[in-house]
């Protein structure tokens, strides 16, 4: 990857001296950034442009060219990269479009293109994006302009599959913090994608902090094992998030666990910061700046009332808390000059401080309290009145990040004044600077859940599953949804047994031979959710409750144009609370695991935890502290539903022939610390 981003030398296909020439734009954008490598044009004649020869084809180059970029009609794309091939050049970017973003995957001349790079050995990224910047060396190859100072050097790289998302990403965070490092657009993705790129940014020593916006996930699993190993913060921003498929599907997990469900969770399993907006991702690259919060006590100094009570009710919205502040403390805050503060208590209203140096030194003193992991600030800009005292924007903000850093603690800086000012100011500092102090308690926010997430990533390195098991042989002429219980019995997973029966005699035989209360379940080869189809009869006392249940089950299937396979009798389970264990293959994450409280309603749980299978043990107890249930933790069940979770996740993980599969409902019995599976459903592929 590193051709891509440190070429000695630049050839820019397609450039002409025509002022709308998009190759002409990228040939300014590096005359802007004083590209230290050479740089030659390709054009369809021999002239010069902007102090640059272009020549009428590569072949006439004599100068070290190691990077193409490609502006020219799609269907020249392949000859160009052979001529490339041909004169040593084995790097492009390809910025044309027309390819599968317009046709689908259907596109011939796309896999033309990837089977030619492949046979001649080129690596390329794109089509249809909008290339690679190093500010490094001042590489800048967009058909976008990036003028002069709009675009600094800093230590945020980027990746992203949209062109207006990389320029935007570079301003954005060029404007609001000291800079981008590294951003390439990916485009189409055909042939180097973002797995590639975030491995080599990963090990890139001028890159801390890692920017990824996705529309799609092809290589889902590899990228999440990365980012699960990455010492470095990762910011997600995944957008195309609607989910793939609506319909009524097999299972509730194929309709539960879409392309979105899967990222949010395998972002928490791997300790992938998920952005939800273009704001968030920005605020979140702000707060990584700062140094690490080590918990979510906060201490605030707010120069105005109203906004420390909004700050206030931010932290109880985010889960912050206010620290305590020590009576000594707060005494020695009065004591600073002009300092009758109105309010001595966290938030501190320092509404009458009309100059930095007060707030800064009530800032100092609260930052110093072992009860403090970080710090927000806010005061007014000081050309707010004439009373105020008029320090210098860049000393005020740099005496505020020189603290910070002395106390390896976060400050999260905002400013009361007019939107105009606020973004001057953010042009003047490179420390980062907040909209509003909502978004500065956010931002700490941003900090702690990543501490927390970074925990458990950790567990990436955990033994994950447990001893891996032959392929289970499903027997063709039994319902996999039957087989599903041996299944579980084979990997120690606990079940109510059943038994099958056909006719109505043999119903009420067994029924007998098993003791009531029983349930009675109908098979049908036209329907799999039963209860949705009135197959399941709970809590049945005795043999005229069966009879009468029997009857009515017939009727309501019958009546509905569906038939009975066999109908099946289970012993009534005693009460208790009602969870759901999912898994499919998913096409771009492989096994998956979903959990969450079960029962009838599943599909409308919205608490339910996506993560990619094997589970080890500490990502089960994850998993199971995710669900909002005071039983769980509390329940003589949970190391047994630990252990079930992880043998489930081994399932997945050994048979890749189950398509999917649900355990639903899993019943807990607190009075004897069991767990019971009371129905499976399995899907095989065809």
């Amino acid at each position: 990857m590193d051709g891509f981003f440190n070429p000695e030398g630049t050839a820019i296909f397609g450039i002409s001296p025509n002022p709308k020439n998009l190759a002409r734009t990228i040939l300014r954008n590096l005359n802007f950034h004083n590209y230290q490598g050479k740089v030659v044009g390709i054009g369809s004649r021999e002239t010069s442009t902007l102090g640059v020869k272009i020549y009428k084809s590569i072949t006439d180059v004599k100068e070290r060219i190691d990077l193409a970029v490609i502006v020219t009609p799609a269907p020249t794309i392949i000859p160009i990269l052979q001529e490339c091939r041909q004169s040593g050049i084995n790097r492009a970017v390809i910025m044309t479009a027309g390819f599968k973003e317009l046709k689908g995957n259907d596109d011939q001349l796309s896999r033309d293109l990837t089977k030619a790079a492949e046979e001649m050995d080129v690596r390329f990224i794109g089509p249809n994006c909008q290339g690679v910047i190093n500010t490094h060396i001042g590489l800048c190859l967009p058909f976008g302009i990036f003028p002069p100072g709009k675009l600094k050097k800093g230590d945020i790289s980027i990746i992203t599959q949209s062109g207006t998302i990389c320029w935007l990403d570079s301003f954005y965070l060029s404007h609001e913090i000291s800079g981008v490092n590294k951003v390439v657009s990916i485009g189409n993705k055909m042939n180097v994608n973002e797995v590639d790129l975030l491995a080599y940014l990963i090990d890139d020593e001028t890159t801390r902090i890692i920017v990824l916006h996705l529309e799609s996930t092809e290589r889902g699993r590899e990228l999440f094992e990365i980012i699960a190993r990455s010492p470095k913060p990762v910011i997600l921003f995944k957008t195309q998030i609607s989910s793939e498929s609506h319909a009524v599907a097999y299972s509730h997990t194929a309709a539960l666990a879409d392309d979105d469900r899967i990222v949010e969770g395998v972002s928490l399993q791997t300790g992938a910061m998920r952005a939800t907006s273009f704001r968030e991702m920005i605020d979140m690259a702000k707060a990584l700046s700062l140094p690490p919060i080590k918990g979510n006590r906060l201490g605030i100094v707010s120069a105005s009332g109203g906004v420390g009570i909004m700050a206030a009710d931010t932290c109880k919205r985010e889960g912050m808390q206010l620290a305590s502040l020590a009576d000594e403390c707060l005494n020695k805050i009065r004591e600073i000059p002009k300092a009758k503060v109105i309010n001595i208590t966290n938030p501190v209203d320092t509404g009458n401080i009309y100059d930095s140096d007060g707030n800064f030194k009530a800032m100092k003193m609260i930052m110093k309290l072992d009860e403090v992991d970080g710090g927000v600030l806010s005061q007014f800009h000081p050309q707010t009145g004439d009373y105020f005292e008029k320090h210098p924007i860049k000393k005020i903000v740099n005496e505020v990040a020189e603290l910070s850093r002395n106390v390896n603690k976060p400050i999260a800086m905002h400013f009361l004044c007019d939107p105009l000012t606020k973004e001057e100011m953010k042009t003047e500092v490179e420390f980062p600077l907040f909209d509003s102090i909502e978004d500065a308690v956010c931002g700490l926010k941003y900090l702690y859940k990543f501490e927390a997430l970074r925990q458990k990533a950790e567990r990436w390195d955990e033994l994950r599953g447990t001893d891996g098991r032959s392929p289970f042989q499903f027997k063709q002429q039994v319902s996999p949804d039957l087989e599903g219980f041996r299944l579980l019995s084979h990997y120690e997973i606990t079940c109510e047994p059943l038994v099958f029966a056909k006719g109505h005699n043999e119903i009420i035989s067994k029924a007998e031979k098993m003791g009531y209360p029983v349930v009675l379940k109908a098979l049908s080869p036209d329907f799999t959710h039963k209860q949705a189809h009135g197959a399941v009869a709970l809590d049945i006392a005795d043999k005229q409750a069966l009879q009468t249940a029997i009857h009515q089950m017939e009727n309501t299937i019958i009546d509905s144009g569906a038939r009975i396979d066999t109908f099946l009798l289970q012993k009534m389970v005693p009460s208790g609370p009602e969870l759901f264990l999912g898994g499919k293959q998913d096409s771009h994450y492989g096994p998956v695991v979903l959990f969450g409280p079960g029962g009838t309603d599943v599909e409308k749980q919205e608490n339910l935890l996506c993560y990619l299978a094997p589970l080890s043990q500490g990502m089960a107890e994850d998993m199971l502290n995710s669900v909002d249930e005071d039983f769980i933790k509390s329940n003589s069940c949970y190391t047994l539903l630990r252990n079930h979770l992880v043998r489930f996740s081994q399932i997945l993980t050994d048979n890749p022939h189950i398509v999917e599969i649900d355990l639903n409902p899993v019943r807990l019995i607190p009075q004897t610390g069991d767990v019971k599976v009371l129905d499976v459903r399995v899907k095989l592929d065809s």
